[in-house]
């Protein structure tokens, strides 16, 4: 049984694939030809890590919002609270847990206060001091 499970894993490395419902999502912004903010996050059996490799102000600022979380018509939009938000500093990562299944997440450079579709909110609720 151990080399039909082996085989497996064999064949889906072969496809590229590393795992079931493994994620991994990298951000790169860029304005006037350089470079604003570098991130990467992955998602593994339930626990998200965020990596803020690089950002012009010094640290990535990360709202999180449920899977089904969104402001596009025709869909009914959610409410628009966050279910989480951190700032990390350029360098540093973390970890976090207990997470909705499928969340979505917004990354930005500065700490202005974001819709579930990852756009400026029209009246920031939040600001850099709360974050």
């Amino acid at each position: 049984m151990h080399y039909l499970i082996a085989a497996l894993y064999f064949l889906l490395a072969l496809i590229g694939s590393d795992g079931w419902g493994d994620r991994t999502v990298v951000t790169r912004t860029f304005a006037d030809g350089t470079e604003v903010l570098y991130s990467q996050t992955r998602v593994v059996a339930g626990i998200a890590h965020f990596a803020c490799i690089a950002s012009v102000s010094g640290s990535c600022h990360y709202e999180l919002f449920p899977r089904d979380c969104t402001m596009a018509p025709p869909a009914a939009p959610c409410a628009t609270d966050p279910v989480g938000e951190f700032a990390l500093a350029s360098g540093t990562s973390r970890d976090v847990t207990d997470l909705p299944m499928g969340f979505r997440f917004c990354v930005s450079h500065d700490a202005r206060a974001e819709t579930p579709d990852c756009m400026p909110a029209r009246n920031p609720r939040a600001t850099a001091s709360s974050r």
